[in-house]
């Protein structure tokens, strides 16, 4: 076979490979949304933002809580298996050193949450976009949210996977290591 065909055949598996790929994090993505359209509604109602800080607003609420999870999973994870006997009174950490840790970590978890909050932006603006022009031509609501969350995961995954992945990891290296 030509390298040519085997280039055409390899993008095509790999464009249905990400659009596969994708789809169940649509799925999370447009549970997500759905709540989160309700969500920035009310906050713009209620505190009279515009459109892109409410937006930002809810995006920091929900990368937090996302950050948050994976922050404190390993943990909780890891507890199980340490020996959770008394540790002796030289050993166990001070008030302060335990204030630190937490100190430390909040920081890192807010900044983690603001970066992501920011980083998603763009994809905010694509959905809302393509969200617009779908409910435009008449399509069902719900419908139209979907079709624009399927389409904006895959436009993110695709600049996670062929442009940003030194970013991506070194977000989690800040997170977990630094």
């Amino acid at each position: 076979m030509p390298a040519i065909v085997e280039t055409l055949f390899a993008l095509i598996f790999s464009a249905i490979d990400l659009f596969r790929g994708s789809l169940p994090f649509a799925v999370v993505f447009f549970l997500l949304a759905f709540v989160g359209r309700h969500l920035r509604a009310k906050l713009q109602k209620r505190f009279k933002l515009s459109w892109v800080l409410s937006a930002l607003l809810v995006s920091f609420l929900f990368s937090f809580i996302a950050v948050l999870i994976a922050y404190v999973a390993p943990y909780i994870i890891s507890a199980q298996f340490a020996s959770l006997g008394v540790v002796p009174k030289e050993l166990s950490p001070e008030f302060l050193d335990i204030l630190s840790f937490f100190l430390r970590a909040s920081f890192k978890l807010i900044v983690c949450a603001i970066f992501i909050a920011f980083f998603s932006m763009p994809f905010l603006f694509l959905g809302s976009y393509i969200y617009a022009a779908l409910e435009k031509r008449k399509f069902n609501r719900y419908f139209a949210l979907f079709v624009a969350t399927y389409l904006t995961t895959v436009v993110l995954f695709a600049f996670l996977l062929m442009y940003l992945q030194p970013l991506f990891l070194g977000f989690f290296y800040f997170l977990y290591s630094a």
